[in-house]
């Protein structure tokens, strides 16, 4: 896959990411918290990579229990270096641990603290209870600039030999904001031809249903979407942008607005897409 093809390996090279704090046998716990596709696992990545470490790495948005904490965690910790060098417990997406896990996880950390270091990535560092947070240095990732991700989608499709139109770029950055991972993940959908007239027919989908909305048509608008097939998450983003943009009322927008954000999260956590989207038709019909 491109996005692992290239990710960056050398922590020069993750953008907008400026340590405060000495990488080695001394370096505290982590916490790197920040939106989507920002570089957070990258730079944990990097970080055991560049020392050398053992590691273990969760993803904390399936392995989520205090069962985690106490069997693979623990044991993990509680053994030696294979190199003598401090070991390292990356958790990716810390913040879907469970509260118990994460109150579980603080004695851990304080007990193994001689031998092993954790690094936890979060989207929302809210959802992390104050004691772990208060046990790690915090690093905050900020939103990466469009044009630094317009050169990068650049390079990448100079570099693949994959044909491209700089206003498709543009439009691919503006659909996923500051998530990088996402917009490369677009052009590896697109390596045909990275050309707006592709982009305009997601569009034009969402135009399509939200006819078929307006006219309460929920048959219409459910077909459409079966046979289109779509990107959900790009989908509901197209979909916004049409209705938001539309002569609708406010009222009717701010509705709209709610029944997305609702729909979006049902995606995000973990549920089956069909249902979610096709739920959301019902209440916009």
């Amino acid at each position: 896959m491109l996005v692992e093809k290239y990710r960056p390996q050398k922590l020069e090279d993750v953008v907008g990411f400026k340590p405060t704090f000495e990488i080695g046998e001394d370096m505290p716990h982590l916490l790197l918290h920040g939106g989507a596709g920002t570089g957070k696992t990258t730079t944990a990545r990097a970080i055991i990579k560049m020392l050398n470490a053992d590691s273990i790495t969760l993803n904390a948005s399936s392995e989520r229990g205090i069962e985690i904490v106490r069997q693979k965690i623990s044991d993990f910790a509680s053994t030696q270096s294979t190199n003598k060098n401090i070991k390292i417990v990356f958790l990716d997406e810390a913040d879907h641990l469970t509260s118990d896990a994460q109150t579980a996880l603080r004695n851990t950390m304080e007990t193994y603290s001689y031998s092993t270091r954790f690094i936890m990535t979060a989207n929302y560092i809210s959802r992390i209870i104050e004691p772990l947070q208060s046990r790690c240095i915090l690093v905050k990732f900020d939103n990466i600039p469009k044009p630094v991700i317009i050169e990068r989608l650049k390079y990448i499709c100079d570099s693949e030999g994959i044909p491209y139109e700089l206003d498709a770029l543009n439009k691919i950055v503006d659909q996923t904001g500051s998530d990088m991972r996402s917009a490369i993940n677009k052009i590896e959908e697109l390596k045909s031809g990275v050309f707006i007239s592709k982009l305009s027919n997601e569009i034009n989908l969402a135009k399509s249903i939200f006819e078929c909305v307006k006219k309460k048509d929920f048959n219409s608008s459910r077909q459409l979407y079966l046979d289109a097939n779509p990107d959900n998450e790009q989908f509901l983003k197209d979909l916004y942008e049409v209705i938001f943009t539309s002569d609708k009322s406010l009222e009717y927008k701010k509705l709209v607005i709610l029944e997305i954000c609702k729909a979006y999260k049902g995606l995000k956590a973990g549920s089956w897409p069909q249902i979610i989207i096709e739920s959301m038709l019902v209440k916009l019909c």
